[in-house]
């Protein structure tokens, strides 16, 4: 009787997420490789702006002086040798190795990729701090995971959960975080009057969007919410709860595509999303293409019996990687509930390897956009603006689409003004590496449109604009997509030595 049962109910079958998700981490992979790639040398190259190699210089010395080995509280590859030849060839091999697994070889251009990308992550330091190299790192284990298998072999139930454990946290913590921070914005929700004016590297779409009305930006807000602290629990219910979740979550990265530029993040978002989807819900023809014979639905394996003891393990550690981030700097006043000597060993072996993480976007809104303007100087007294290829500094320059490309310093100048007044050491070395003409920092910016030679230049500063979206009107009328206003010096005078 319930071997008929089965036969008219079978099990849902994962073969094509397992032929597409190994591909699609490995599409994302080529893309943050490429991005990198370009801009490497100049970040944390030897005449960058973090050079990669005085940084692990300085931790083999910590190490020497405290008699131990840091290597595994930064892995990487580089740790070894991190000149301007091996950071610029191990990311073009990465990106070698990233094609070539959308063709075969999965599993192990993957790994390989894997380890490299990691290496890259550690030697960027600030410049490769972000969530989304984080989830690159962790979908790439996941993607080796179901890539280690057979074709057309189904791939394990198991990794594909921990594919819909990894979706679920992403969109149900960047919720979460929201609602959490007391930030009175998310509380009202009024963000998205200020979002689309105030992220880091808006669209022209986001200019159009910024002039809707509030009430449908409010709107907005609520059906954000109904996508990330909603939909992370309908995909549990049955295939038509994993198809509602996985419209939903693509709409929602697609929304956030058009009208800001973050990278390869919205696109892995969404293929990570299409991992909701199993067999019955993807084409014929696709199915035909792959060459995937009728569903089963055999009892579980023995030899899969290991990859639920891995997948409960990665559940239980992602749980307290939430836990931790939250009681570290989520949520005010929250202590963490695990224990301190487990976080003490997840930190210290676990945490490194950047593969098992805590997600949150957006957790605090702005509600204002300040722009940190670079000023230079061939005298020390009169200074010229220096020109940025991406950030909004031109009043009349229509806002660009980047993606997938990240341009990394445009992205942490965002930040600054979030500092409390702190200068950040990469800024610091940024405005010496100007003044002194270095060819890192030089080489970020547009200097095309700067009216200073960089063998001229003796002196560096920086000021601050409250910058804000035009109207409608004042468009028509001037042209100009931005309007800004002077708030006062930023820095003091860098100086060349």
């Amino acid at each position: 009787m319930n071997e008929e049962a089965a036969s008219l109910n079978p099990r849902p079958q994962w073969r094509v997420v397992g032929w597409l998700m190994p591909r699609a981490v490995a599409l994302c992979f080529a893309l943050a490789f490429w991005s990198w790639g370009i801009q490497c040398i100049d970040l944390v190259g030897e005449s960058g702006i973090l050079p990669a190699a005085s940084f692990f210089d300085a931790i083999k010395k910590a190490g020497e002086r405290d008699g131990v080995s840091y290597f595994w509280d930064l892995p990487s590859l580089l740790y070894w040798n991190a000149s301007d030849r091996l950071l610029v060839t191990s990311s073009w091999l990465g990106f070698g190795l990233s094609l070539l697994a959308l063709w075969r070889f999965q599993a192990v251009c993957l790994s390989a990729a894997w380890v490299l990308y990691l290496s890259h992550a550690v030697a960027g330091q600030d410049f490769m701090g972000f969530q989304w190299d984080a989830l690159l790192l962790e979908a790439g284990i996941l993607a080796i995971l179901l890539a280690a298998r057979r074709f057309p072999a189904p791939p394990s139930r198991a990794f594909v959960f921990l594919l819909h454990w990894l979706v679920f946290r992403l969109m149900l913590l960047s919720g979460i975080v929201k609602l959490w921070s007391g930030d009175p914005m998310w509380e009202q929700s009024t963000a998205l009057v200020v979002h689309f004016e105030t992220q880091p590297l808006p669209t022209w779409i986001a200019w159009y969007t910024h002039q809707l009305p509030k009430s449908m930006l409010i709107a907005g807000c609520w059906g954000m919410y109904i996508v990330e602290l909603a939909l992370p629990f309908v995909m549990w219910i049955g295939k038509w709860g994993r198809l509602v979740a996985c419209a939903g979550f693509i709409g929602l990265m697609g929304g956030v595509a058009l009208t800001g530029n973050y990278n390869f993040f919205n696109l892995l978002t969404a293929l990570l999303s299409l991992s909701l989807l199993h067999d019955d819900w993807w084409p014929s023809v696709v199915k035909g293409k792959l060459s995937l014979s009728p569903p089963e639905s055999p009892p579980l394996a023995r030899k899969e019996r290991w990859q639920v003891i891995v997948a409960t393990a990665v559940v239980v550690l992602s749980l307290i990687a939430a836990d931790l981030d939250l009681a570290a700097r989520r949520v005010t006043g929250r202590d963490a509930f695990t224990p301190k000597p487990v976080a003490e060993v997840f930190q210290k072996v676990i945490a490194p390897w950047r593969s098992i993480n805590a997600y949150g976007l957006f957790q605090n809104m702005t509600d204002s956009r300040i722009e940190i303007e670079v000023e230079v100087s061939t005298d020390g007294t009169t200074f010229y603006p220096l020109k940025f290829h991406w950030k909004p500094d031109d009043l009349e320059q229509k806002p660009m689409f980047v993606a997938p490309y990240q341009p990394r310093l445009d992205w942490q100048m965002w930040f600054l003004p979030f500092g409390g007044g702190r200068i950040p050491g990469w800024f610091a070395s940024f405005l010496n590496g100007l003044a002194e003409g270095r060819s890192g920092p030089w080489n970020l910016i547009d200097r095309v449109n700067t009216k200073v030679q960089q063998s001229d230049v003796r002196a560096a500063r920086a000021v601050a604009w409250k910058y804000e979206f035009t109207t409608a009107e004042e468009r028509s009328i001037t042209g100009e997509w931005w309007k800004r206003s002077y708030l006062g010096a930023f820095t003091q005078v860098v100086r060349s030595r």
